[in-house]
C-alpha cells in the first residue's frame, strides 16, 4: 500500500469534498426544477393518466368529425406538443386552455 504524504492527503480530501458538494448542488437544483414545474394531469381515452408540461404545448384542437377511427372513443381534445407528438385526451380543449394559462402564471 503506498504511503501518502500530507500534501497528497489534503488534495485527495479536497477533491472528494468538492465532488460531494457538486453532487449535493446538482440534486438540489433537480429537486427545485421538479417542485417548480407544474404538470397538467389529464386522461387518455382508455383512462390512463397523462402528465403534460404546459410550456411544451404548441396547440390544441378538437378532433374533426371523420377522425373517430384514429383516436379512442371519448377523445375530446388533441394536444399538439412542441416535439411533434399528439396526445388525445378526454378533457375539453376549453378546460385545458384554462389549465395551461393558470399553470404558466
Amino acid at each position: 500500500m503506498p504511503v501518502l504524504h500530507t500534501k497528497d492527503m489534503l488534495r485527495h480530501s479536497y477533491q472528494r469534498a468538492r465532488r460531494v458538494t457538486l453532487a449535493a448542488m446538482m440534486y438540489t437544483l433537480l429537486l427545485t426544477v421538479v417542485l417548480v414545474m407544474k404538470l397538467l394531469r389529464l386522461h387518455g381515452p382508455t383512462g390512463q393518466e397523462i402528465d403534460i408540461n404546459p410550456h411544451e404545448v404548441s396547440s390544441l384542437r378538437e378532433p374533426s368529425e371523420g377522425s373517430e377511427g384514429h383516436f379512442g372513443p371519448g377523445t375530446q381534445c388533441l394536444i399538439f406538443m412542441t416535439n411533434g407528438k399528439v396526445n388525445a385526451v378526454t378533457e375539453h380543449c376549453e378546460n385545458i386552455r384554462g389549465m395551461i394559462e393558470e399553470a404558466k402564471e
